[in-house]
């Protein structure tokens, strides 16, 4: 029996994941070391998820309800530690819009990629897991604040956009 580790920057779809390998891996044992990547790089067969940083960090500060004044700073900070170290261990990398648009596709593809020829990826039922309607309104959250964003003429106003953005 063989292990794969997962872990990823928070709001890359983290969850979405760890329900579709819990359910699709047989015989393996799983592991996710959630947004931790000094742990994940511990371990051998590991894989992480990049997504845009600015989707990434505008929907973790969401989640987060982050107040703090310099909170855009600390969770680039954050998201650049992140995948600065899985890039230097050479940790695989899978794209968010990949998992996203083709979740059954990518899997497969994980699976081929760490060699491991028994799986139900192929079975499962990828719809079920993009029904939640709590995700779908923090991203629509999270949408109108990289809107904003993108308007801005100068990164000094786009900071100010983050800094005094609002959140539930």
């Amino acid at each position: 029996m063989g292990q794969i580790n997962f872990g990823a920057y928070p709001r890359s779809g983290n969850t979405f994941t760890n329900s579709s390998m819990i359910m699709g891996l047989i015989d393996v044992d799983y592991c996710a070391h959630e947004h931790n990547a000094h742990k994940l790089l511990k371990t051998q067969n590991r894989f992480t998820i990049i997504r845009n940083p600015l989707d990434s960090i505008s929907s973790a500060i969401v989640h987060y309800s982050s107040q703090h004044d310099d909170r855009v700073n600390r969770f680039t900070e954050w998201y650049v530690d992140y995948y600065t170290q899985c890039s230097d261990k050479k940790c695989i990398t899978i794209l968010f819009d990949e998992l996203i648009n083709d979740p059954k596709k990518t899997f497969i593809n994980l699976a081929k990629k760490m060699m491991i020829q028994n799986h139900n990826f192929d079975k499962i039922d990828y719809s079920l897991a993009n029904k939640n309607e709590t995700v779908f309104e923090r991203q629509n959250e999270v949408s109108v604040l990289r809107n904003e964003i993108e308007k801005s003429s100068y990164f000094a106003d786009a900071l100010d956009v983050y800094n005094n953005a609002q959140f539930n």
